[in-house]
């Protein structure tokens, strides 16, 4: 799988607001190739019902001009996609346990400690 293909369906799912192409096609990660290729049908048929909404429109078209893509993403290089996924998410798992490692502790001299306060370290 290409990396500009990736890219592509990335761009598209952070237009329409999915983390994935298995969100966005209502199916499971373990979804054998029949059940996958049922879904991409069924949503390129509802996207050609869409293409003259203005509110769909452009979700429609991609559907349309990518289904090749799609397919080959979602269906026969269904293996590598998953990996992907896997290695992004741990990868932003890693990103985020990073960034949250700061120099913080609480203010015990509060009886309520209800927020953690930054403590800066004067030279």
């Amino acid at each position: 799988m290409e990396r500009r293909d990736l890219d592509e369906v990335e761009r598209f799912l952070a237009s329409v607001g999915r983390p994935n192409l298995f969100v966005y096609y209502g199916v499971d990660l373990t979804a054998d190739a029949g059940a996958l290729d049922e879904a991409v049908r069924k949503r390129r048929s509802w996207a050609q019902g869409q293409q003259s909404n203005p509110k769909y429109k452009s979700e429609a078209l991609f559907l349309i001009k990518s289904n090749a893509l799609i397919r080959r993403v979602l269906i026969e290089e269904n293996d590598a996609y998953r990996s992907h996924l896997v290695e992004d998410t741990t990868s932003r798992n890693l990103d985020t346990i990073t960034a949250d490692r700061k120099s913080t502790r609480l203010n015990s001299s509060h009886q309520i400690i209800s927020y953690a306060v930054f403590c800066l370290k004067k030279k």
